[in-house]
């Protein structure tokens, strides 16, 4: 029985992250910046403009469409809901854990490795960053 669980033990390893990097409950537009996303995101679907960000038929370039732009073809994948607009930067939130446990793994001890996560994913910014809308998740990563 014991030898079972540990040939899954990388795998009870990703459960662990789970409740804190998913969110099932109802969400909206927080931020400021969520909303703007959004907002572009819609209008490059709308508009089939995939290249130069708008606001309200105007092109501005004051930022850049990179996060736009994901929102835009996770939406355009899964169907213009709320979740499809929070993907990006949940897939970037899982790939930054996944990151700092492969740098962990090779730079201080394979045995402990799963330390630096669990410390990353407890840590208040990178919680509440991880379960917005916004660009900063994407570009940390």
């Amino acid at each position: 029985m014991i030898n079972k669980i540990l040939k899954y033990r990388s795998l009870l390893k990703l459960f662990v992250f789970i409740p804190v990097t998913f969110y099932f409950g109802k969400r909206s537009y927080i931020a400021f910046d969520e909303g703007f996303y959004a907002l572009q995101a819609r209008w490059i679907l709308e508009k089939g403009n995939w290249t130069i960000p708008l606001w309200w038929d105007e092109y501005v370039l004051d930022r850049t469409i990179g996060l736009q732009f994901l929102i835009a073809k996770s939406q355009d994948l899964f169907g213009r809901n709320i979740f499809a607009a929070y993907l990006p930067t949940t897939v970037a939130s899982i790939f930054m854990l996944f990151t700092t446990y492969k740098l962990h793994e090779e730079l201080f001890n394979k045995k402990y490795a799963i330390i630096s996560p669990l410390i990353l994913a407890t840590t208040y910014l990178w919680f509440d960053y991880s379960h917005l809308g916004t660009q900063d998740i994407i570009y940390s990563c």
